[in-house]
C-alpha cells in the first residue's frame, strides 16, 4: 500500500516553512498522543503517521532528498513503532522545558462538585447533567502561554539547566547544594511574549455540561470519580484532571436514611394503642405499604419491614425499613374527653402493675433491640 504524502499528513503546504511544519506536527501529536487516546488503536496508528512524517519534514537533508524522490529518498520512510513515535514526541517536547522522557506524564488538577440527591433518586439511580467550570487548554499557543506557541527566552537565572548550585562553607569542606531553578521552576525557560488569548496563563475558563450516571445506593459522602474530566494539565501536555462528585442527600419529608435502611416514625392514637390496628397505611420508599398493629402495642415498639430499604451501592443487597411507633398524646382536649378520661384513670386495667412493668421494654431495651436488628 503506497504511503500518504509527508506534507498532507501533516496538514501543511509544499513550501511551509519550519516553524509552520514544527507546530503543525506539535498540535496533531498532542491531539492523537496515546496518552489522550488510551486504548485506541486508530489514534495510536495516527501518531504514529505525524511522527514519521514529522522525523522526515524536519530535518534539512531528508526534507530535501524527500522532496526530490518521494518516499523512496528520504532515507526516515521506515515505518515507526509506536514506541518511538511517543519518544520522538518526548524529545522534542522537552526542549527548553515541558515533559521529557521517563519523566511522569502530568496531570491536571482534580474538579469537585456536590451533588444533591432525593431519596428516590438514591434508591433507583439516575442521570444527571452536572455543569462545571473547568480550566481547558488555550488553542492558539498549545497551553503554553506564549505568543504562538513558541515564544521563549532560555531562562537567565539558571542557563537552560532548570537547575541553581548554591555553594556554602562548612569549616573546610565546600558542599555544592543543587536545587530546582527558583526563576522558571525547572522548566528551564522563561515566556518572552505572552499570548494574547490567555494572557500567558495557557489556559482558560469554560462552562461544560457531563451527563453523569449515579449508581442505586448513593449516599451522603460518597465520592464519584469521572476520569479525564476535569481542569487540562498546565504546559499543554499529559492528562486531564478528574471530575470528583460528592453526594449530597435532600430530606426526605417522611422517611429518614440510615445507611441502606429507612426509618418512618408511626404516630397512633391511644385507641389504636390498646385494640389494635388492621391495614396502617405508611409511606415506603417504594409508594405504600400497610400494615397491621397488635393490641397492646406500646409506644416505641420497632417494626421491621425486611427488604424495603435502599440497595447497598457496593453488593445490591436491599436494606430494610424501620417502622417507629409513637403513641400521640393530645395537649389540647374537650371537657367532655377529660370526663371520660377521669374515669379510664380510675379502673385498674389502665394503670402499671409490678408485672406489667416487668414486661415492658424500657427505652433502653429498645435502643439495644435496635441496634441488634441492624447487625
Amino acid at each position: 500500500m503506497a504511503k500518504k504524502d509527508y506534507y498532507e499528513i501533516l496538514g501543511v503546504p509544499k513550501d511551509a516553512s519550519d516553524d509552520v511544519i514544527k507546530k503543525a506536527y506539535r498540535k496533531l501529536a498532542m491531539k492523537y498522543h496515546p496518552d489522550k487516546n488510551p486504548g485506541d488503536k486508530a489514534s495510536e496508528e495516527k501518531f504514529k503517521e505525524i511522527s514519521e512524517a514529522n522525523e522526515v519534514l524536519s530535518d534539512d537533508e531528508k526534507k530535501k532528498k524527500y522532496d526530490q524522490f518521494g518516499h523512496a529518498g528520504s532515507g526516515g520512510g521506515s515505518e515507526m513503532s509506536a514506541e518511538d513515535a511517543f519518544y520522538e514526541f518526548a524529545r522534542r517536547h522537552s526542549q527548553f522545558g515541558g515533559f521529557a522522557g521517563g519523566q511522569r506524564v502530568p496531570y491536571g488538577s482534580n474538579v469537585t462538585i456536590c451533588v444533591a440527591l432525593s431519596l428516590m433518586e438514591t434508591l433507583n439511580g439516575v442521570k444527571k447533567n452536572i455543569r462545571l467550570d473547568r480550566e481547558v487548554m488555550c488553542e492558539d499557543c498549545e497551553g503554553n502561554g506564549s505568543l504562538g506557541g513558541d515564544s521563549f527566552d532560555v531562562c537567565a537565572g539558571c542557563g537552560g539547566t532548570g537547575q541553581q548550585t548554591r555553594v556554602m562553607r562548612h569549616g573546610n569542606s565546600v558542599i555544592h547544594q543543587t536545587f530546582t531553578c527558583q526563576s522558571c521552576g525547572g522548566a528551564r525557560r522563561k515566556i518572552k511574549d505572552a499570548c494574547k488569548k490567555c494572557k500567558g496563563q495557557g489556559f482558560s475558563v469554560t462552562k461544560d455540561t457531563i451527563e453523569v450516571t449515579i449508581p442505586k445506593g448513593a449516599f451522603r459522602g460518597h465520592v464519584l470519580t469521572v476520569p479525564n474530566a476535569g481542569n487540562s494539565p498546565r504546559g499543554g501536555y499529559g492528562h486531564n484532571g478528574n471530575l470528583l462528585i460528592e453526594i449530597d442527600e435532600t430530606e426526605d419529608e417522611n422517611i429518614k436514611r440510615d445507611g441502606v435502611n429507612v426509618v418512618y416514625d408511626l404516630y397512633i392514637g391511644y385507641a389504636d394503642a390498646i385494640l389494635g390496628a388492621t391495614e396502617v397505611e405508611i409511606p415506603t420508599i417504594e409508594g405504600t405499604a400497610k400494615i397491621t398493629l397488635e393490641p397492646g402495642t406500646e409506644n416505641g415498639k420497632i417494626l421491621r419491614l425486611k427488604g424495603k430499604g435502599i440497595p447497598d451501592v457496593t453488593s445490591g443487597a436491599l436494606g430494610d425499613q424501620f417502622v417507629y411507633v409513637n403513641i400521640f398524646v393530645p395537649k389540647n382536649i374537650s371537657e367532655e374527653d377529660k370526663k371520660i378520661l377521669e374515669k379510664i384513670k380510675k379502673k385498674q386495667s389502665f394503670n402499671p402493675g409490678k408485672e406489667d412493668i416487668k414486661h415492658s421494654k424500657g427505652i433502653f431495651h429498645r435502643i439495644r433491640e435496635y441496634f441488634m436488628l441492624h447487625e
